[in-house]
C-alpha cells in the first residue's frame, strides 16, 4: 500500500504522525480512503480486477524481516523503501523506452567487473617494484593485504592505514577482487567532501573510462558539456545502475532514509555490492545512530560488503569489523613520519600576528584554522605572498589553487598556505611542516598526514599544534577540541603517536555528541510497531547538513559568463551543471543579510549572483562577506 500510493508523490506516513514536526502531505490513511471512493466508483469492475490479483497469502517477508536476531524495528521500512526503489526505477525505465528509446539506449557500457579488475592489475603493474624500506614498499604491503582479504566472504571491513600509503587504488583492487568472488554487482566509492570527489573519480576514469564511473554529486559537470545529449555517465547518476559509482555521504546516506521516488530510485542498485566508505571518521556524529543501522540493514539483508577505510579508525556501535591489515599499529610505526609539537598547557594561547610571525621563519608551510573567518584574518597577518584555502572560494578557484601550490611544492618553490579544514582528508600535498589550530584528534591525525607524506624530509618533520587565542566556534570542533584539552591537561601526550587513541577518543566523542540519533531511532521504532511508519517526516528530519544555505553564482573565470546566461534565459540542468564550478554557499541568513545590503541580487529562484557593489577577491579570500556588520564567526569550512 505504501509504495503503490507513494510512487508518483513519494512514501507517505503512515498516518497523522506521533513524531513532532510532522512533515506536510497525504498520510496513507487518506490514500486508502481515496481508494476506496475510486472503487466504488468503478462499480463491477473493481471486482474484476481483485479477481486478477495474485494470492495475497503468497505474499510474505524474507526470512531476515522476522525471527532473526537481526531483526530491529527499522528493518520493515528499510525494506518497504528497497522495493519502493525497484518499483520507481522499473517505472522510469519503461517509461523511458518508450517515450525516448535513443536515451535508453545509451544506458550501460557493456563492460563486466572482471574487465575492470583486470585494467586495475594493468595499471598496479605498471608501477616500479619498490625499494625496501620506502614508502612505496609500505603502499605494496597494503596492497597485498587488500588482495587477500578480497578472497574472504562478505561482511564488514576496515582498512586501517596511514595517510599517503595508497588506500584508494588498494581499497578499489579488493572490491574488484571480492565483487568477482562474489558475484558482487557494483563497488560504490563514498566520499565525505565534494572538494576531494573530483581527485578520486577522475582517478578512476583514468584507469576504467568514464562509461563505466558514474560520479554522482552536486559539482558535477557532465563530461560532454558541449552536447545536449546525456552521457551513460550522467544517466547513471539517475539510479546508479554503473560498475562503479563514486558519490558523497550526504547523498548516499540522505537516500538511504529518502521518501521521494528520485532518491530513492537508486537503493535497490546497492544490494549485492561493495560499498567503500572512505574516511568512515566522518559520519556526522549526530546521525551516527541511523547511518549505522543503514548499513547493518544493508550488509545482513542485501548482500552488501562494506569497507571502512581511514587512518583514523573509529569504532561504530554494533557493527563489527574484520581489520585487512594484520598489524595497523607496526605499520603506523614504520610509517611515522611526523611528530606533534604541543603547547606547554591547554591554556597557551597564541595571536594571529604571533602566529604569523612564527609561520614566515618558513619558506614553506601549510597552517590549517577552524572557521573561514580565522583562515581570513591569518592569511591577512602572514602576507599576500601566503595562499588562501576556504570554501568562501568556488571550487573552480579552490581547484586552480590547489594546482598551483602542487606544481610549486613539486618544483620547490616556496608555497606557504593558510586552509580551513578542507585540506585535510584525501587532499593529495606534502608540506615540510604543517601548523593545526587545536581540534579533535581526527582532525589533527589528518592534517599530519598532508606534512611530510612521501617520507622525503630526513628523520621525522613537525606537526606544531596551537590554540588560537579567540578560541574555537561551538559545535564539533569544540566537543573534539574539549577532549584533546583534557588529553592536554592529564600530560597525556605521548598516547597522540598510537592509534590505539583513537578507540578511545571516538567513544568520548560520540558520547558527547551524539544527541539527535538515538532520538531519530526511538521516534521510528515508536510509531513501527503499529506498522504506521512516517517515511515522509523521517526523510524531511534526516538531513546530514543542517544549516540552509543559499547558491551564490561568483564571477570568477567564466562565472560572468554563467551570470548573464542565467539572467537572460533561466537555469536548466545543463546550466546548473556548469554553474556549479563557480557557486560559493554561505548560509541563507548571510545571504539574506547580503542582498539586504545590495551585494548580491536573485537572478533564479533561490539562485543568486554577485552585483557590481559586491566583491569576489580572485587572488585571495573569495567572497568577500566581512564588509559591513555581518558576523560569520559560525562559518567552519
Amino acid at each position: 500500500a505504501y509504495i503503490i500510493a507513494g510512487h508518483h508523490a513519494g512514501l507517505p506516513d503512515g498516518k497523522a504522525s506521533l513524531v513532532r514536526e510532522s512533515a506536510p502531505g497525504w498520510t496513507l490513511d487518506e490514500w486508502r480512503k481515496e481508494g476506496e471512493k475510486d472503487l466504488a466508483a468503478i462499480g463491477d469492475a473493481a471486482q474484476a480486477i481483485r479477481e486478477r490479483l495474485p494470492d495475497t497469502s503468497l505474499l510474505r517477508p524474507p526470512p531476515f524481516l522476522s525471527g532473526s536476531s537481526e531483526h530491529t524495528a527499522q528493518a520493515l521500512p528499510f525494506w518497504i523503501r528497497m522495493l519502493f526503489s525497484c518499483l520507481v526505477d522499473a517505472d522510469c525505465l519503461d517509461a523511458e523506452a518508450v517515450s525516448n528509446p535513443d536515451v535508453a539506449a545509451r544506458r550501460g557500457s557493456g563492460a563486466t567487473v572482471a574487465e575492470l579488475l583486470a585494467r586495475m592489475n594493468d595499471r598496479l603493474a605498471a608501477f616500479p617494484v619498490p625499494e625496501p624500506g620506502t614508502v612505496n614498499s609500505i603502499r605494496a604491503e597494503v596492497l597485498a593485504a587488500c588482495r587477500k582479504a578480497a578472497r574472504q566472504p562478505p561482511g564488514v571491513y576496515s582498512l586501517t592505514a596511514p595517510t599517503g600509503v595508497g588506500k584508494t587504488f588498494s581499497v578499489m583492487a579488493f572490491a574488484l577482487e571480492h565483487a568477482v568472488k562474489y558475484n558482487k554487482r557494483r563497488v560504490i566509492h563514498v566520499i565525505p567532501y565534494t572538494s576531494i570527489i573530483e581527485q578520486t573519480a577522475g582517478d578512476f576514469i583514468a584507469i576504467f573510462g568514464s562509461e563505466n564511473v558514474c560520479e554522482h554529486h552536486s559539482g558535477v559537470a557532465d563530461r560532454k558539456s558541449d552536447s545536449d545529449e546525456p552521457t551513460a555517465s550522467r544517466l547513471a547518476a539517475d539510479n546508479w545502475d554503473a560498475l562503479i559509482v563514486v558519490t558523497t555521504s550526504v547523498q548516499f546516506f540522505e537516500s538511504l532514509y529518502a521518501s521521494r521516488g528520485s532518491k530513492c530510485r537508486k537503493l535497490h542498485n546497492l544490494a549485492d555490492s561493495v560499498i567503500v566508505l572512505d574516511e568512515a571518521q566522518l559520519i556526522p556524529v549526530a546521525l551516527l545512530e541511523p547511518c549505522v543501522e543503514a548499513l547493518r540493514q544493508l550488509v545482513h539483508g542485501y548482500g552488501v560488503t562494506l569497507v571502512l577505510s581511514t587512518a583514523t579508525q573509529p569504532a561504530l556501535p554494533k557493527l563489527a569489523a574484520a581489520e585487512i591489515i594484520p598489524d595497523p599499529r607496526d605499520l603506523f610505526s614504520r610509517l611515522k613520519r611526523t611528530r606533534f609539537v604541543w603547547p606547554k598547557t591547554a591554556e597557551d594561547t597564541v595571536s594571529w600576528a604571533d602566529l604569523a610571525a612564527r609561520l614566515r621563519t618558513h619558506d614553506s608551510f601549510l597552517c590549517i584554522v577552524n572557521t573561514r573567518r580565522n583562515a581570513r584574518d591569518l592569511w591577512l597577518e602572514v602576507g599576500e605572498d601566503a595562499f588562501h584555502l576556504s570554501t568562501l572560494m568556488c571550487p573552480q578557484h579552490r581547484r586552480n589553487v590547489l594546482d598551483k601550490i602542487r606544481r610549486r611544492l613539486a618544483t620547490g618553490e616556496p608555497t606557504k598556505v593558510v586552509s580551513t579544514q578542507l585540506v585535510e582528508a584525501g587532499v593529495n600535498i606534502d608540506f615540510p611542516v604543517v601548523y593545526r589550530a587545536l581540534a579533535g584528534m581526527d582532525s589533527l591525525a589528518q592534517a599530519a598526514g598532508r606534512c611530510n607524506r612521501e617520507g622525503k624530509k630526513p628523520g621525522v618533520a613537525e606537526v606544531h599544534v596551537f590554540i588560537p587565542e579567540k578560541g574555537n566556534p561551538a559545535g564539533l570542533i569544540a566537543k573534539g577540541a574539549s577532549i584533546v584539552s583534557e588529553y592536554l591537561r592529564n600530560s597525556d601526550t605521548a598516547r597522540f603517536e598510537s592509534p590505539d587513541i583513537f578507540s578511545d577518543y571516538f567513544h568520548r566523542l560520540f558520547h558527547l555528541a551524539n544527541d539527535k540519533g538515538d532520538q531519530f531511532l526511538e521516534d521510528l521504532s515508536r510509531e513501527a510497531r503499529s506498522g504506521l511508519f512516517p517515511f515522509r517526516t523521517m526523510a524531511r528530519r534526516f538531513r546530514m547538513i543542517d544549516e540552509d544555505t543559499s547558491p551564490v553564482v561568483v564571477p570568477y573565470r567564466g562565472g560572468e559568463e554563467l551570470m548573464e546566461r542565467i539572467r537572460r534565459h533561466g537555469l536548466d540542468w545543463k546550466t546548473l551543471r556548469e554553474a556549479q564550478r563557480f557557486i560559493v554557499s554561505p548560509p541563507r541568513r548571510i545571504a539574506e543579510k547580503l542582498e539586504r545590503e545590495g551585494r548580491i541580487e536573485e537572478i533564479a529562484d533561490g539562485f543568486y549572483a554577485l552585483t557590481r557593489i559586491g566583491r569576489y577577491d580572485d587572488h585571495g579570500v573569495g567572497l568577500d562577506v566581512w564588509d559591513g556588520d555581518i558576523s560569520a564567526e559560525t562559518f567552519i569550512v
